[in-house]
């Protein structure tokens, strides 16, 4: 009899498991993305698989033990073999397996169900065991995609050299193709004149085959052919080379050499180059068709993304006010230029905690993001202000003392994972850099000053002022290379003196190759990169937004190669014709 109650109790127990099992399973319905679901069928598998060995357990006790009758009185207790109760073993796996699920995803807080008891303590599963299990948020995709673009080492300095020769490329050869200057100059913008007057439909059509031979092939170099980088770039080069060769000879015969145009159009259409390399790379990084190589270095180490936000700093310094030596601001106006920068900081910092968005807290820390970064740097500008003949030498002051700095420790203190509860441990890694940061924005005031923005150098032929661009660049890879190989391997995550100098190489190299367009025409830059040019701010932005909204709607990790492709070709052509319609219009997105 004792057996039959053993067993009895034991199926008593096994009817509670299934009702528990039951109210799992129903409220999958409130989890989202179906993690929640997987979490409750796991644990319903562990506690089948427990319920199975107790109920095979009971059955063979009861097989094997002899019969009641014949013990009687005499059958001693101490033989009676061990009873096996279900609960304990059932919970202390279900928790067990929880854990696991629980260990790999985040998890998101939802209101708990109503509870079912069952009458009798050894019938009831632990409460606040599962409660503990549905109560806490679960963002599965949030931590995949922070663990996707984390602990990357990046590409090789030649890759990136062959890519930093690859975009340009494609925009000389697109000029050179382009011709009818005359026409374009007549579309050009004009707020004074009626929209009637412009031409539109050749206006956007030219913005379409801008973005059909420049936009796609930078798009496939970075997904589809990225294995195929350095047959691309030598097949880039040999035809330019061959281009040169044919129309030089026609150009010098045509067009005399004072009517070569300034590099003030190279520079306009490097910082175009810049940003439209970035909002292709901010949403492209979050699908697994963009090689990992390409994204940003944990510590050590540089990908193209990782050379994003050095390029902002130098595209932005080599055009400042202060480059161009003009009056500075006021105290009360500097404010208003850095306001817009610091509200966009605090905006990307509410927004993507609002809505739960993956942040890689080891790119500048918990809270610090791009914005504040930029506002920093113009803040010790305003404060302390510098004529640019000797930015370029405080400059690199800043930038060896920030150097010594790091070599006696700062470095190891930056890559590590510690923090402690202040803001400034918090975003260690965003407030260090501003040191690295902001010496590099001296040595651009300084260099657009002395070879873009300088009077002075009016009187000098364009080719003498774009030898001393290549040769700038070479000099800068040079030193990139050596400090890289024995001073400090190149740290984004930094800023430190091996990446400044690789940002001005690789920044000078795309420079140097676009002044080839202007050498053989005087064209004018694109209807592309006059779009981009007015609204630089404005497209930037409106990346970031699409690039949220991609994120938040589609699961980008799951995505295959083709659907990966059409988006972000859907995505770049959207950004290309939205902005030409600002331009086109006359919009400009300016907040001081």
């Amino acid at each position: 009899m004792e057996v039959g109650v053993a067993v009895q109790q034991e199926m008593e127990v096994g009817v509670a498991v299934q009702h528990e099992l039951e109210v799992g399973v129903a409220k999958h319905h409130e989890l989202e993305d179906g993690v929640a679901v997987q979490l409750v069928l796991h644990v319903g598998v562990v506690a089948q698989q427990e319920l199975e060995a107790s109920t095979a357990t009971a059955a063979s006790a009861a097989a094997n033990y002899p019969p009641a009758s014949l013990f009687h009185h005499s059958r001693p207790r101490t033989s009676s073999p061990p009873r096996r109760s279900v609960l304990p073993a059932l919970g202390s796996s279900i928790v067990a397996a929880a854990e696991e699920v629980i260990a790999v995803v985040e998890v998101r807080r939802l209101p708990s169900p109503p509870r079912t008891t069952v009458s009798g303590n050894r019938s009831r599963l632990s409460e606040s065991t599962m409660e503990g299990l549905l109560d806490k948020p679960l963002n599965l995709n949030k931590l995949l995609k922070e663990q996707f673009v984390s602990n990357l080492t990046g590409s090789s300095l030649l890759e990136i050299a062959a890519l930093s020769t690859i975009v340009p490329a494609v925009v000389v050869l697109r000029k050179w193709s382009s011709g009818d200057n005359i026409r374009r100059d007549s579309v050009k913008k004009n707020d004074d004149a009626p929209r009637s007057q412009k031409d539109w439909m050749y206006y956007f059509s030219s913005l379409a085959i801008d973005y059909l031979t420049v936009v796609l092939p930078i798009l496939l170099i970075l997904t589809v052919l990225a294995e195929w980088a350095y047959i691309c770039t030598v097949s880039l080069v040999i035809v330019i080379s061959i281009c040169i060769m044919f129309k030089r000879s026609q150009f010098h015969l045509k067009a005399p050499q004072h009517n070569l145009p300034s590099l003030r159009t190279d520079i306009s259409s490097y910082r175009v180059s810049v940003i439209l390399v970035t909002c292709l790379s901010i949403l492209a990084v979050d699908f697994k068709i963009f090689p990992r190589r390409y994204a940003k270095a944990e510590t050590y180490g540089s990908g193209i993304m990782d050379l994003g936000v050095g390029s902002f700093v130098v595209a932005n310094a080599l055009v400042s006010r202060q480059a161009r030596n003009l009056t500075a601001m006021r105290w009360t106006a500097s404010l208003r230029s850095i306001s817009p920068l610091i509200f966009l900081g605090f905006v990307r910092l509410i927004s993507t905690s609002g809505v739960d968005y993956q942040v890689h807290v080891g790119e500048y820390g918990v809270h610090w993001n791009f914005f504040f970064t930029l506002a920093a740097i113009s803040i010790l500008t305003s404060i302390i202000r510098i004529h640019p003949k000797y930015c370029g030498i405080v400059g690199m002051l800043v930038l060896a003392g920030y150097q010594v700095w790091l070599s006696f420790g700062l470095n190891e203190y930056l890559i590590s994972n510690e923090r402690s509860a202040d803001i400034i441990s918090q975003n260690k890694e965003g407030v260090y850099s501003i040191f690295g940061y902001w010496g590099m924005y001296l040595i651009g005031v300084s260099l657009g000053y002395y070879m873009f923005l300088d009077t002075s150098l009016k009187r000098k032929s364009r080719s003498t002022q774009v030898v001393k661009v290549w040769v700038l660049a070479a000099s800068f890879w040079i030193l990139a290379i050596i400090l890289d190989s024995y001073v400090e391997r190149v740290s984004r995550r930094m800023c430190n003196f091996a990446y400044v100098m690789l940002v001005f190489g690789q920044n000078f190299q795309v420079i140097s190759i676009l002044t080839l367009a202007g050498s053989t025409s005087y064209d004018k830059n694109l209807v592309l990169e006059e779009a981009f040019c007015q609204n630089m701010l404005g497209s930037f932005l409106l990346a970031n937004i699409l690039t949220g909204l991609v994120n938040l709607s589609v699961d980008t990790l799951s995505a295959s190669s083709v659907t990966a492709f059409v988006i972000l070709s859907v995505y770049t052509l959207l950004l290309s014709i939205t902005v030409g319609l600002a331009q086109f219009c006359g919009v400009r997105m300016k907040f001081w």
